[in-house]
């Protein structure tokens, strides 16, 4: 009986696949109308960028946070982060990783 109990614990523990994930934003802080064009502008590209909403930060700046594809690769990224910088605005990036084993 113990016999037939790790073979069925050896053979679940194959069948566990791992699933990695990972969520990229670039975050951009400037002038309202700034923030404003260059999320029109993340909208209107061929591959259209999900932005978040406008946030008001008073004082005439706001900023806003555009999130990258996962199958974007760093040209786009570089890219990307160059329109901000070409728009007057500061930006920052954060990639977020999460994995889980799937079980059948």
């Amino acid at each position: 009986m113990l016999l037939a109990l790790s073979t069925t614990l050896s053979s679940c523990g194959r069948s566990e696949d791992a699933t990695a994930t990972a969520i990229k934003k670039i975050t951009v802080t400037g002038t309202s109308a700034g923030v404003e064009r260059f999320v029109k502008l993340q909208g209107s590209a061929p591959i259209p960028l999900i932005a978040s909403a406008i946030t008001p930060l008073g004082e005439g700046r706001a900023k806003a946070t555009v999130t990258i594809p996962a199958n974007f690769g760093g040209r786009d990224i570089v890219h990307t982060t160059r329109e901000a910088l070409a728009a007057g605005l500061s930006y920052s990036y954060e990639e977020l990783h999460f994995s889980s084993k799937a079980t059948s």
